[in-house]
């Protein structure tokens, strides 16, 4: 059985976009990938080159982030981790539509 494909690459761009646009300096420094069979879209910025973000100003990025994602019932559509020194310094996570709130 064949799922919907819920990450566009359109989808991604926009994600991609979005964090450029709100953190210029991460132009260079935005990752990402597509898994469970383009169920989920995972994003990482490496932070080590900008200047460091407020837990607020992640937090709201991730909100943003969450606005643009599709939702799946009982699972998780997108996670956003702020890398430093090559580990998770900070991530937020959603589109559980049964848990709107779980990853902030």
């Amino acid at each position: 059985m064949s799922l919907n494909r819920l990450i566009s690459p359109e989808l991604v761009d926009a994600v991609i976009r979005l964090i450029v646009e709100t953190l210029p300096w991460a132009k260079d420094a935005v990752t990402y990938e597509v898994q469970d069979d383009f169920q989920f879209l995972l994003v990482a910025v490496q932070c080590d080159t900008g200047p460091e973000l407020t837990e607020d100003e992640r937090r709201q990025l991730g909100r943003r982030i969450d606005r643009l994602m599709p939702t799946r019932n009982g699972e998780l559509t997108w996670m956003l981790n702020f890398m430093s020194n090559g580990k998770v310094a900070d991530s937020y996570f959603g589109g559980d539509s049964r848990s709107p709130e779980l990853g902030f």
